[in-house]
């Protein structure tokens, strides 16, 4: 009887050490794949946000070559007129 308990206890110690060391790790794991998580939300976040201010920029860039374009598109046809 003695005998069995010892080899029960001897085959938790053999499981039950493993099991709790795996335990620990995958706790540890879900603890870094949380933090990742939120990481990778506020960098998607900060990324939507500076997309969003590019192409305000973009669209602002374009709004004043357009102006540009018929300020000079003026000029020339004044140029011209002027030249005939």
């Amino acid at each position: 009887m003695v005998g069995v308990l010892a080899t029960l206890a001897g085959l938790f110690a053999a499981v039950g050490a493993p099991v709790l060391k795996l335990n620990g790790t995958i706790t540890r794991l879900q603890t870094l794949l949380d933090q990742m998580r939120g990481e990778l939300n506020d960098f998607k976040d900060r990324s939507r946000q500076t997309h969003r201010r590019l192409w305000e920029r973009s669209e602002q860039q374009d709004r004043q070559l357009a102006d540009h374009e018929g300020r000079l598109e003026k000029l020339e046809t004044r140029e011209r007129e002027d030249a005939d």
